[in-house]
């Protein structure tokens, strides 16, 4: 299989996972939230329900329409990542010879939905708060990926993810409390509350950035100032750090291996207050191991636990890939690789599948992203700390091939695949966090699924994310089952049965 297959392949199953993510964090949670509504009647729920699914609906489809016809051309890359989300999302499969009729259907339902309608629940139930930022870094991965399907991203996209991101950033942030004492009212809720967004956006715009046309930068800026963080707030958030990174499933080289950094930087701190020379070390770092295996999610950690200890003074993180670091245009990559790494100072710089950006020799534009990677790797190490990320084999290939990234980044952390034991762990605690229930005969069938995958994985083994698509698929199955179900008991609506985890 070449590179560039494999490359889309890749996308392609983290397109369906971001899929899969939203999914989870609008209408599974919606439904939740408005199935223990007991104000409801059966056919107000069923209205609700027929209502969520239609606006999620609308938001797939205006996610991938407003990036992938940014540049005013659909490729054949994003014509099959249309089939694919038709067929994952809308269960309608599309022959070629209609993809071009089906784009343009799609473009013709996107024109006639604003962000504010296909966001709404978020802003209607109050319930839905905390989902939210998981919501929007779901849309913005599907988004991301639409964008760097064809292995490039033009400007115009470059500048409608930005206008997105801002977009869904601030309708979510607005708060909305509705009134269910009411029960027949509720479709009135649920269109007058559009034109009371739409007004409330409109003044917060104007009142907090103080021009009629924000752009999405001015509004990033302002939104990620960071607050001072006095010494006692710094120790509660490394003990936070650390209690989450203690209790991610698996992985348990990679926690010892942090743990004992952690307490390296600890000691060369004390030793530096006592007046003692202190040794230098490259925190540089190479993540090796499949999709699924949490390595963003160590990554996103090892930025708040440096940034606690005073390591980094931010401690963000950074996630890009090679679109993010490499043009199209002669003498346009160094400013756009320089542009993302000034953004990640005092943060980490993860980088997924770093392999790509020189993964052929001809290939000048990823060698000068590289090369200036490198060098700004080492003038701002005080300042910033990159994560190279990806396959084990590629990544392995990729070090041996610059002794530059090899003494720069000689910390490796191998994130192997989760066995069966790993998995069913993570299903309970998505279970535990969402208030489900497994009993024994569903644990055992779950068993008997994972071995399944387990035995015969490969290299697109979808490990945590695999889970995640089966618990998804439970949560959406129990809900269809007990929709219609007069009365629902807290029983009912959070037992799982074999049935809802064969769907």
């Amino acid at each position: 299989m070449s590179f560039v297959k494999m490359s889309t392949d890749i996308l392609i199953s983290q397109f369906v996972d971001a899929v899969g993510d939203c999914r989870l964090n609008y209408v599974d949670r919606a439904i939740a939230c408005v199935s223990s509504k007991p104000e409801l009647d059966g056919q107000q729920r069923i209205t609700w329900l027929d209502e969520l699914e239609h606006r999620f609906d609308q938001l797939l489809i205006k996610v991938f329409v407003e990036v992938g016809w940014s540049d005013c051309v659909w490729s054949n890359n994003e014509g099959q990542l249309a089939k694919v989300l038709l067929e994952t999302a809308f269960r309608t499969r599309v022959s070629d010879d209609e993809l071009v009729d089906t784009l343009n259907k799609l473009y013709a339902i996107n024109s006639q939905e604003s962000w504010q309608s296909v966001l709404e629940p978020f802003m209607l139930l109050e319930e839905l708060v905390d989902a939210r930022p998981e919501l929007e870094a779901a849309m913005m991965r599907m988004a991301n990926i639409v964008a760097k399907i064809d292995g490039r991203v033009t400007e115009e996209t470059i500048g409608q993810l930005k206008n997105i991101q801002w977009q869904i950033h601030q309708f979510l942030k607005l708060p909305r409390e509705p009134d269910y004492s009411t029960p027949s009212n509720i479709a009135d809720q649920v269109l007058g509350a559009i034109d009371a967004a739409r007004s409330a956006v409109a003044t917060q715009q104007q009142s907090e950035l103080g021009i009629e046309d924000p752009t999405p930068q001015q509004a990033t800026e302002a939104d990620e100032a960071p607050a001072p963080v006095d010494p006692e707030q710094r120790k509660e958030q490394l003990a936070e750090a650390l209690a989450e990174l203690e209790q991610l499933v698996g992985i348990d080289e990679v926690k010892r291996e942090v743990t004992t950094l952690v307490n390296f930087l600890k000691v060369q701190t004390a030793r530096k207050q006592a007046g003692l020379p202190a040794n230098e070390l490259s925190l540089h770092m190479v993540f090796e191991g499949n999709p699924g295996t949490g390595k963003t999610t160590v990554a996103r950690l090892l930025g708040r636990i440096f940034g606690a200890m005073g390591v980094l003074d931010k401690g963000h993180l950074v996630e890009t890939d090679r679109s993010g670091l490499v043009a199209e245009f002669v003498g346009q990559t160094a400013t756009k690789t320089n542009k993302l790494i000034d953004e990640a100072l005092d943060g980490v710089l993860f980088i997924d599948e770093a392999y790509s950006l020189v993964g052929d020799a001809k290939d000048s534009f990823g060698a000068e992203a590289m090369q200036i990677l490198l060098k700004r790797a080492e003038d701002d190490r005080d300042r910033l700390i990159v994560v190279l990320a990806g396959y084990r084999e590629p990544m392995q290939k990729l070090l041996r091939s610059n002794p530059g990234l090899t003494s720069r980044f000689s910390r490796s952390f191998c994130f192997p695949d989760y066995s069966t034991e790993e998995l069913c762990k993570i299903f309970d605690i998505l279970a535990e966090k969402n208030h489900y229930q497994v009993p024994a005969e569903v644990r055992q069938a779950l068993v008997r699924r994972l071995d399944t995958h387990v035995a015969n994985k490969d290299e697109h083994f979808g490990n945590g994310r695999l889970v995640r698509n089966i618990f998804e698929t439970a949560m959406r199955q129990l809900a269809n089952r007990v929709v219609e179900v007069q009365e629902l008991t807290p029983e009912l609506l959070t037992t799982f049965t074999v049935e809802d985890l064969q769907a």
